[in-house]
């Protein structure tokens, strides 16, 4: 399959899903509840841009999202999802798809296990320690500050798409792979259908 093949499908997936937001600073939808460092988060979302981030407070976990359509909020139109049992922590969310801008952040505790799963958009995690099972359909990830060292194991993929920033190098034409073993305590995966992966070390 050549690329611009891809180019034509990845472009036709996204046009049918809702079209990310910028900022989610001004969201109002935001609910906080008590979360420990150290636990598990698991995050389903359909589509739109996801920020999973290292926040502020080390006993909180904060969602924020914002959906709009033409400048109009619908974000009442949003099902979702947040449960907290202890330590473990379910977020899922779902927004209407028709020219609807979509724009999610979630704070955690760091260090935090985290399971992402993502149908289409962008997906940036930045800052947060632990182990992460990360994978998204369509679109572009990004993982900032990961500490070589704390982990035991690295793997990045793309069916179609880059890995950047790898050390050592990664493999494929159309799709791009990467591993890396270490001696650190966490383990990373990740992984995108078609789009780029990009990972930014310390």
């Amino acid at each position: 399959m050549s690329k611009t093949t891809v180019l034509a499908i990845v472009t036709a997936v996204l046009l049918s899903v809702p079209l990310v937001a910028q900022d989610t600073r001004d969201a109002a939808n935001t609910e906080v509840k008590e979360f420990p460092a150290g636990g598990r988060v698991l995050i389903h979302m359909r589509a739109g841009d996801l920020k999973v981030i290292k926040g502020a407070d080390p006993k909180h976990i904060v969602l924020r999202y914002s959906a709009t359509r033409h400048h109009q909020d619908i974000s009442a139109s949003v099902e979702h999802r947040f449960d907290v049992w202890g330590d473990e922590a379910d977020i899922q969310l779902r927004a209407p798809t028709d020219n609807v801008e979509f724009s999610v952040e979630v704070e955690v505790p760091s260090p935090a296990d985290l399971k992402v799963r993502m149908l289409a958009g962008d997906l940036t995690v930045d800052g947060v320690e632990g182990n992460k099972d990360i994978e998204l359909h369509f679109g572009d990830l990004r993982i900032d500050r990961v500490r070589q060292a704390s982990y035991r194991r690295i793997d990045a993929s793309t069916h179609a798409g880059d890995v950047g920033g790898f050390p050592g190098g990664t493999h494929g034409w159309i799709g791009q792979s990467g591993r890396l073993e270490g001696s650190g305590q966490y383990r990373l995966h990740a992984h995108v259908g078609a789009g780029d992966v990009h990972l930014d070390f310390e």
